[in-house]
């Protein structure tokens, strides 16, 4: 009969068994290419959309980035693509205020790091399909799109 151990971490099916961790865990991206694109924008816009806790930073500062993501230990090797939109906040910490960026979305084109980032950490990503990038004469471009 499956039981559950309170001291391991689970994904579902739970009946799977634990996640391993131990000296062999690895959560390295041996490739990554990153676009980020920061702009700034109207503060009261932004700041309707933080939760309690987190307030702008001294500008209201919205960064856009792709990120092509190979080789990744923890995928066997394979990899997948993401777009994300970050705000740029302070929270207000317990001990002492923290600036740092707030996740308002990431699209990825690969379910195992949606379902461990939304349902593990409280990462809010979503699917999309996310070609790899491309560069003609210089010129970067990247998509996402769903249906």
């Amino acid at each position: 009969m499956f039981s559950i151990d309170p001291q391991a971490t689970y994904l579902m099916p739970a009946h799977f068994g634990p996640r391993y961790t131990g000296e062999k865990t690895s959560g390295w991206y041996h490739d990554v290419t990153v676009v980020a694109v920061p702009f700034k924008t109207e503060r009261d816009k932004l700041a309707a959309l933080l939760p309690a806790g987190f307030q702008l930073a001294d500008e209201a500062v919205v960064t856009v980035y792709y990120a092509c993501n190979k080789n990744i230990d923890w995928l066997a090797g394979r990899g997948y693509n993401m777009v994300g939109v970050n705000a740029r906040t302070v929270f207000a910490g317990a001990d002492a205020p923290m600036e740092g960026n707030y996740s308002l979305v990431i699209w990825e084109n690969l379910t195992d790091p949606i379902l461990v980032g939304r349902e593990v950490q409280g990462i809010p990503k979503i699917y999309a399909e996310i070609p790899d990038h491309q560069i003609q004469e210089g010129v970067w471009r990247c998509s996402a799109s769903h249906f």
